[in-house]
């Protein structure tokens, strides 16, 4: 699907009455990027074995006791039903619209309890079968997985006791807010997370209209203009902040974070990276930053409390 087109279609979506509901049935029958294959499945598993693995190094309450929080779960609710299969049995998990689908869980639950996973799971999750109502689903979901299930929900005003969580995670999430609602975000993290505890951060800095369109690259939107991208390609239901491995991590210094890890990754060689980007025609806003900075295509940070 060519990625003006996907753009287009999403600030229509944004637009109308019931537009994530539209927004989820192109998905499901246009682009036919849901149910997710089992590979991106077998890919979140991994990314949630990653958080229990740094969790385990830099944190003192045992997985298996912990408070967990994640904020954007999205439609299926693949990292949270991982996090369970590893041992996980206390979860909060928000999103700012309702956007659960019965359908997806139902998928998620059925490839993680057959395919193949490394580590062993503790444990698979049964049959997910609800019928009824939201309400009932959502019940179910907190009975059967220790999965409680918030929406709409604003993540920058929780509710929750200070110091109240052990551990929190955001999944490629972060680069779909705008700035100034992630810092208020980040510092109710900071306020609700325990001393002892840590935050996970996945980010994906690529372009990501790049998976619906492969005559794109991952660098694409670097070369418009804050004024052309937000009024042109970016909507509230794909909106990307196009932010960098560096902003975030002045982000998370300045809201109250400490970076334990910090690790960007790229794809392939960094210098087949760097080459691409010198046949971009960078905007101003991202000329003065390091070519490696822009380069990164994913990280993986590590955040806990500053003293």
């Amino acid at each position: 699907m060519n990625w003006r087109s996907k753009a287009l279609l999403q600030r229509v979506f944004s637009c109308v009455p019931k537009g994530a509901q539209l927004n989820y049935l192109c998905s499901r029958y246009l682009t036919k990027t849901l149910p997710q294959p089992e590979s991106v499945t077998r890919l979140d598993y991994s990314f949630a074995a990653n958080y229990l693995r740094y969790f385990r190094q830099a944190g003192e309450v045992p997985i298996e006791e912990a408070q967990f929080y994640e904020f954007g779960v999205g439609w299926n609710l693949t990292i949270p039903l991982s996090l369970y299969c590893l041992g996980v049995n206390r979860q909060l998990t928000t999103d700012i619209r309702r956007l659960l689908r019965p359908d997806l869980i139902a998928h998620s639950c059925r490839t993680l309890a057959t395919m193949p996973l490394d580590p062993a799971p503790v444990r698979r999750p049964g049959r997910f079968c609800p019928a009824g109502n939201r309400t009932d689903f959502v019940s179910l979901l907190r009975n059967s997985f220790g999965i409680q299930y918030r929406a709409p929900f604003d993540a920058r005003m929780t509710a929750l006791a200070d110091k109240s969580v052990d551990y929190i995670t955001a999944t490629k999430v972060l680069v779909f807010i705008p700035l100034k609602t992630l810092q208020g975000i980040l510092k109710e993290c900071a306020r609700i997370l325990r001393p002892q505890g840590s935050m996970a951060v996945l980010l994906d800095y690529r372009d990501n209209y790049s998976y619906f369109d492969a005559s794109i690259g991952v660098y694409n939107f670097l070369q418009y203009s804050d004024r052309t991208w937000e009024s042109i390609y970016n909507s509230s239901l794909f909106y990307q902040n196009r932010l960098r491995h560096s902003d975030y991590k002045k982000l998370f210094d300045e809201v109250g974070f400490e970076v334990v890890v910090d690790e960007p990754g790229y794809d392939g060689p960094i210098e087949d990276a760097r080459k691409k980007l010198e046949k971009i025609p960078l905007a101003a806003r991202f000329k003065n930053y390091e070519i490696d900075d822009l380069a990164a295509a994913r990280a993986t940070y590590v955040l806990r409390r500053k003293a």
